[in-house]
């Protein structure tokens, strides 16, 4: 009976389908149509149930005489019998996953993991020699190389013989690619070798297919790069002495073979060297990542972790405590942040200075500073510290620095403010420092979230003290285009906007003087806006890398900035587009940090060597698994530039960790063409670098886009002033900062925004347009010529 019941539901269902789609269809609604139909659901869902009243298939259905029916008697049959065969299907593959269990921690998998390993390092190694001994060999170039069409490749010559044996491991043997990969990405020999183990082992295939064991292997068996593996061992059958040899024997290079002796010694060296380097930087790393922060050892510090969602006051009660300080710093993610503590602090009488890498305010006879959390000196010690926004500890780019602030802040009490998710990483890194000890305050929400039932359409949803959610700054200016051409008053907010600004597009909407925020997600740390309801209006974002779905931690983030504490009784959250997502992934458990971030250890300046040679040798060190290591891509960049003038590795230390953005050209020019006259001995000079670029002041109707480029140059301007100047300069650079800002705020408040357009006709486009140009001018350009490649030739044969 079970299964009857089971098997009427679903034909139901299925029924309920058909009946709605043909009633769609005979009003004529399909397409673009189906969206404006919502708006009617009522009254269609009405009609609904008497067509289904009149169906009578559908009520066979729910009268039970369809069983009599002979018809779906049998599907029935059918139905029954497939469950059956599930549950042995099922039976099987759990008996399967019990052996693959016990199997997979064997010595037998292991035998068949080396086995592969060493039958592909013997391909890689006799492919390579019979290469080497007898073709012309084509060396491929992978300097600075982004995509592999940017290779370049050339024949082995004289000229290129020392980079081709340099770099020969690293670029020749895995882009030679003689194992038939599809890709030359370290990953390929990790799928390789899972490939390899599944046809070697009969028993592993048997598992493969029926519990779909791929991930499990690779994830499991390969937590570590195999890349790393084969090509050691690779480089031990392969000596630099032994290719030289081979090369001897190739009558390609008859030409080269005496030149090929000089060159292998000044090789050899370098690969001595590099060995060195290795052994020093292994040295340098204690074993117990905590000895990196003596002065923190030396004492006895107390941590009182404040754990908590979004609006549970626990940045508050952490700041209770720093007020009654007699000296005490506060960390913070961002300069807006900091600033926010500053502001308060003075505003209850109590003294605090400020210091960011684009702004130092310095507040006579203050005991109590707000700074980002980048600029904290370890060497300095406190009475009282607050590090707030810990969950960002296993951030990539910026992490090292809450690490570094937990393992070595020298406080005698340290708050930690952070998400849930932060919680057990964070107590594993204090039990790490012998001498410390912890409490845990936990926090609730002091006002309830909730998901608004309303079915949201913009604009028409739009309502006051509302915050909508998108994820690029275009998005945001045309978003807040269409409210403002209704009459609707924004405030906007988005990453690349000035702090000062960003404080007054805040102040202007905790005023009452506009009544929406549209953000991105810059909304979702630390900034205090008494918003009733975030609204996502897309629950999709590009985060540098790949565009993706939000992360469930990442929803509540944001998500939990509705409903402020003692101005609404509730926050609500809702979605124009996939709300049931949005409503998932808020009750979703969020999961546990494991990784800490750490950054490069400044110890590693006392090893003799080049900062970029250190900074490699440093990648490949292996540390305990709670670590992973921060981003340094950037620093190595710039490292690498300002060796060409200076060996002074402290100096390049010091220059390479300016922040820049390292995908902005101008940037980069402008932190090059500074860096080279510190380098040199010149005195920098702020008239000069301004005409660099000629970003002199800009006029009273220029673009956002165009200040806020401004803006960045100045930043960058006052971050390599205050660290290489006498600071003269730096009022002058912080006075044309204001002016900038004052600038965008302008524009911001005359509320008139520069709606989309298309950028041939100008025609108006809906913010969220996917496209530069309206369809009607795409048809006048590409559907002619469409029409002309695809039907042309077809025509002309037709008609000869």
């Amino acid at each position: 009976m079970i299964h009857e019941q089971e098997f009427i539901e679903l034909k139901k269902k299925e029924r309920e389908g058909i009946v709605a789609r043909d009633l769609l269809d005979s009003l004529k609604i399909r397409g673009k149509k189906l969206r404006k139909a919502k708006r009617k659901e009522p009254e269609i869902q009405k009609m609904l149930q008497e067509k289904l009243k009149q169906d009578t298939i559908y009520q066979s259905y729910m009268n039970g005489t369809c069983m009599e029916n002979a018809k779906f008697r049998r599907q029935y049959d059918v139905y029954v019998q497939k469950i059956e065969e599930e549950k042995q299907r099922e039976a099987k593959k759990e008996e399967m996953r019990e052996e693959w269990k016990k199997w997979k921690n064997s010595d037998e998998l292991k035998e068949i993991y080396q086995e592969v390993l060493l039958d592909m390092i013997d391909e890689i190694v006799s492919c390579a020699e019979k290469a080497l001994r007898n073709e012309k060999i084509i060396y491929k170039k992978t300097e600075n190389f982004e995509y592999f069409e940017d290779i370049e490749e050339e024949p082995l010559d004289e000229n290129n013989f020392e980079d081709f044996l340099r770099n020969f491991y690293s670029d020749w043997i895995r882009l030679s690619n003689f194992l038939m990969l599809e890709d030359f990405c370290g990953d390929e020999y990790s799928y390789e070798t899972v490939n390899r183990m599944l046809s070697k082992s009969s028993k592993l295939s048997d598992l493969n297919e029926t519990l779909d064991i791929y991930d499990e292997l690779f994830d499991d068996l390969l937590s570590d790069d195999v890349s790393e593996d084969i090509f050691e061992e690779v480089e031990k059958r392969l000596s630099i002495t032994k290719v030289v040899s081979l090369l001897n024997e190739n009558p390609e290079y008859v030409d080269i073979a005496e030149k090929a002796k000089e060159i292998q010694k000044r090789v050899i060296e370098m690969e001595e060297r590099k060995k060195y380097l290795k052994e020093e930087v292994f040295r340098s790393i204690p074993k117990d990542i905590t000895e990196l922060y003596p002065l923190a050892r030396m004492m006895k510090r107390h941590f009182i972790l404040h754990i908590g969602p979004t609006n549970s006051g626990k940045t508050h009660d952490a700041l209770k405590a720093l007020k009654n300080a007699n000296s005490g710093v506060y960390l913070a993610p961002l300069r807006l942040m900091a600033y926010e503590t500053y502001e308060t602090m003075n505003e209850n009488g109590i003294l605090c200075s400020m210091l960011t890498g684009e702004e130092k305010i310095s507040v006579q006879e203050a005991k109590i500073v707000s700074m980002t959390i980048e600029l904290l000196n370890l060497d300095k010690q406190f009475n009282v510290a607050v590090i707030d926004e810990a969950q960002m500890l296993s951030d990539t780019r910026r992490g090292g620095a809450w690490t570094n602030a937990i393992l070595g802040l020298a406080a005698k009490e340290i708050h930690i403010c952070m998400a849930p998710e932060a919680e057990k990483l964070t107590c594993t890194l204090i039990e790490m420092c012998a001498n410390d000890t912890y409490e845990i305050h936990h926090y609730k929400r002091k006002t309830p979230l909730v998901c608004d039932e309303e079915i949201f359409h913009f604009p028409e949803s739009v309502r006051k003290n509302d915050a909508l959610i998108v994820f690029s700054k275009a998005k945001v200016i045309a978003c807040a285009a269409e409210l403002q051409k209704k009459g609707i008053k924004c405030s906007v907010i988005y990453g690349s906007l000035p702090y000062e600004t960003r404080h007054n597009e805040v102040k202007k909407f905790v005023n009452g003087e506009t009544d929406i925020v549209v953000s991105t997600d810059a909304i979702g740390m630390g900034m205090n806006i008494p918003v009733e309801r975030i609204v996502f209006l897309e629950n999709n974002k590009y985060d540098g890398v790949i565009r993706r779905p939000l992360f469930p931690a990442e929803v509540k983030q944001i998500a939990g900035r509705a409903g402020r504490f003692g101005r609404y009784e509730k926050g609500y959250y809702n979605a124009e587009f996939g709300s049931f997502r949005v409503r998932e992934k808020m009750e979703r458990e969020v999961l546990a940090l494991k990784q800490a971030s750490i950054d490069f250890p400044t110890r590693l300046l006392s090893v003799k060597g080049r900062l970029t040679e250190i900074i490699n040798e440093w990648k490949n060190i292996k540390l305990s698994e709670i670590f992973w290591k921060q981003n340094l891509n950037t620093m190595w960049s710039l490292a690498k530039y300002c060796e060409n003038f200076t060996n002074d590795k402290k100096l390049v230390y010091r220059l390479a960790t300016t922040p820049v953005d390292d995908k902005n050209d101008n940037l980069i020019s402008l932190f090059q063409c500074m860096a080279r006259d510190i380098l040199t001995g010149k005195k920098l000079q702020l008239s000069k670098y301004v005409e660099h670029g000629k970003w002199l002041y800009v006029d009273e109707d220029s673009k956002i886009d165009i200040l806020e480029y401004n803006y960045k140059i100045y930043d960058l301007l006052y971050n390599i002033f205050r660290k290489f100047s006498d600071g003269k300069e730096l009022p002058e650079i912080t006075k044309r900062k204001k002016d900038i800002s004052a600038k965008i705020s302008k524009i911001l408040a005359a509320q008139a925004l520069n709606p989309k357009k298309c950028k041939y006709c100008g025609r108006e486009l809906k913010w969220n347009y996917p496209y530069s140009m309206c369809q009607k001018c795409h048809d006048s350009r590409y559907r002619p010529c469409l029409y002309e490649s695809f039907c042309g030739d077809f025509e002309d044969d037709y008609w000869n």
